[in-house]
């Protein structure tokens, strides 16, 4: 699908962008493994199950921090705040949802996908292509 949508979006949109987007939706998808296991293992786990947990978290936000340098080329300079836990939970105040406040929760990021932003705002920003790339993929 992946390569089906690059040929496609050829000269439409950025280059760029369907790779991206799949590599985001890698990174959710890990994110989703990562609390799953998180929770599986919780403050039971052995020292060596708590290493691993924690290198995860560690290539988890490096992962996210690429995702999120190059957010700005794909979604415009405006997409900062517009983007919306996956829950809808928004217990975090901060101001920006993907730096952290407290390490080690990489696996409940809001990532910067259309998806988070919602269809109102994508179309907003004129990304209603690449909510669609992202609903294919």
């Amino acid at each position: 699908m992946e390569m089906d949508l690059i040929e496609q979006s050829a000269g439409i949109f950025l280059r760029g962008s369907v790779t991206w987007i799949a590599r985001a939706l890698k990174v959710e998808e890990a994110q989703v493994t990562l609390r799953l296991d998180v929770r599986r293992i919780d403050t039971r786990g052995t020292e060596t199950q708590m290493l691993d947990i924690s290198r995860r978290h560690d290539k988890l936000q490096s992962q996210i921090n690429g995702l999120v340098q190059a957010a700005a080329q794909f979604l415009g300079e405006e997409w900062d705040g517009l983007i919306f836990p996956a829950d809808g939970d928004s217990e975090d105040d901060s101001d920006n949802t993907f730096f952290l406040t407290s390490p080690g929760n990489a696996e409940v990021a809001a990532l910067p996908l259309p998806s988070y932003m919602g269809m109102d705002a994508c179309r907003q920003l004129g990304l209603k292509g690449l909510a669609n790339q992202e609903l294919l993929l």
